[in-house]
């Protein structure tokens, strides 16, 4: 028996060593456990092949995801085939991360330029536009980042954050001191989206301006908040978001490791508890989805063969 299992691992790394890199990559696409290996050894085996530059990337996802950003930087950066797009984009996130707000810029700026004619990419260049906003405020840059943002307003891209990107508008309107045009951005936001956080945020700035004296304003004509009742999410259908369910499990490291794989896919996922005969499930969703990009998200998991369901939640 000990001779058996000793044959067996000394077939397994035979398998390893003779496999390439682009088989290498697609067993840590599969492998709920020894994916960072397995992309570390593509990589080892063909530097400049491109499924090594692809383990690279996941590889700078992961240690993203994990918050070891200087880490994410050093593989993100040995990436050098032209063709990986998403390369600047985990970039800009990772540079973001460390608050090197210049060469976020510069990654974001790269990325939409990158990616502009690619519409599958539309919601990766909305959220390259809104870290390139973010740094530019960081970096008190109003008007840059004002700019920035009326254009992504008019543009194909704007998608799943209509009601940030007012936001955002009309904070830089706040910050140069244009009150009175924030006023109006901030009234606009909580006219079309009344039960939306930013709306929330809205009236906090409003209030904010008010007691600062640079507006006269009359907040209980239009708070959300007046007379001290708020509709309910059930009675409003305000906070029901749409999310695609990859999996339950019993732990939340098994339920991660799912996620990881959404993730290695472009989406965005969370993981929340619930009461199941007594017993905590882990849910994997990922989500939210607006605007048609639910189909899109379905294919993509079906493709990497990862079965989904819908599901909505209040938020």
């Amino acid at each position: 028996m000990k001779f058996r299992l000793i044959l067996l691992s000394l077939l397994i790394f035979v398998n390893l060593a003779a496999a390439s890199s682009q088989e290498l990559y697609w067993q840590a696409k599969s492998s709920p456990a020894d994916f960072q290996e397995l992309y570390q050894k593509a990589y080892q085996k063909d530097p400049e092949s491109l499924y090594a530059q692809k383990s690279l990337l996941e590889l700078g996802k992961l240690q993203l995801l994990n918050r070891n950003y200087e880490t994410a930087l050093q593989y993100l950066k040995k990436v050098t085939n032209a063709s990986l797009q998403d390369k600047e984009f985990w970039l800009a996130k990772t540079y973001f991360k460390l608050k090197k707000y210049d060469n976020a810029i510069i990654s974001s700026q790269n990325f939409i330029s990158d990616a502009k004619d690619n519409q599958s990419k539309y919601s990766e260049i909305e959220t390259a536009y809104f870290l390139l906003v973010e740094s530019y405020l960081q970096k008190d840059l109003y008007s840059k980042a004002l700019r920035n943002l009326e254009y992504l307003r008019k543009s194909k891209y704007i998608q799943n954050n209509l009601p940030l990107l007012r936001y955002k508008i009309g904070l830089c309107h706040e910050k140069m001191k244009d009150y009175e045009q924030a006023l109006k951005d901030y009234k606009k936001l909580k006219r079309d989206f009344p039960y939306h956080q930013y709306s929330y945020l809205a009236e906090e700035r409003m209030m904010q301006m008010s007691r600062d004296k640079v507006v006269d304003i009359e907040l209980d004509s239009f708070s959300t908040l007046a007379n001290g009742k708020q509709p309910s999410k059930a009675a409003t259908g305000e906070g029901l978001k749409v999310y695609l369910q990859i999996g339950a499990f019993s732990s939340t490291k098994r339920a991660e490791v799912q996620g990881k794989k959404a993730m290695n896919l472009g989406l965005d996922f969370s993981i929340f508890p619930k009461k199941v005969s007594g017993k905590t499930l882990y849910i994997v969703a990922v989500g939210p989805f607006q605007n048609g990009t639910l189909n899109s998200a379905i294919k993509k998991l079906n493709d990497a063969g990862i079965n989904s369901f819908v599901i909505k939640r209040y938020e």
